[in-house]
Parts: C-alpha cells; structure tokens; sequence
C-alpha cells in the first residue's frame, strides 16, 4: 500500500512542477525582451500596465506583436515586427491571413 501512495505523490508534484516550467519556457521563447521596454516606453514608465495586453499574431507567415490597451478602440494600432520596428497602418491593408497565437499581460 505505501508504495502506491508515493506513486501517486511523486506523479502529482510530477506534474505540478512540470506545468510551472512549461509556462515560464513558453513566455520567455514567445516574447523578445524588446516588447517590455515598449510596454514601459507606451504606459508611462509601466504605471498602466495593468490594462496591456501583448497579442501574438502571425501575419502572412511573419510574426508581429501589437500591445494592446484594454481602454482603446483601436485595433491593431501598435503593432511591431519581430525586430521591434513599428509597422504602418498602410502594411495592414496588405495583410491577407492574420493568425493570433497567443495573448500575454503586459506587465511581469
């Protein structure tokens, strides 16, 4: 009987340890450092970071990332390439597949 009992603990802390991991892996490989200092940069010093999000978007191929304010009406209005250069509002209307990968909070 005991050594079913630690099975099952040692597969749950298993698991639990594993799911931390994978979500601290994930946010490091997806988001360039770049994006954070444009969050800062964009909130007044990161002092509304709270209402940013970070969308992941894959474009014809190419990823962008827009930072997102939940209080604007504007969509897509601060959107950068993979290299942190700003893209133009007149590239988005060449845009034909637009592909959201994954949306990330913009403060830490």
């Amino acid at each position: 009987m005991k050594p079913i009992i630690l099975l099952i603990f040692l597969l749950i802390f298993l698991s639990i340890s594993s799911c931390e991991k994978k979500d601290e892996i994930t946010i490091s490989k997806e988001l360039p450092v770049w994006v954070k200092y444009k969050v800062e940069d964009l909130t007044a010093n990161g002092k509304d970071c709270k209402f940013v999000d970070v969308a992941l978007y894959e474009i014809d191929g190419k990823r962008y990332y827009n930072i997102d304010f939940g209080y604007s009406s504007c969509r897509l209005c601060n959107v950068f390439d993979e290299k942190g250069n700003p893209v133009s509002q007149t590239e988005h209307s060449n845009w034909k597949e637009i592909k959201l990968i994954d949306i990330y909070p913009g403060c830490e």
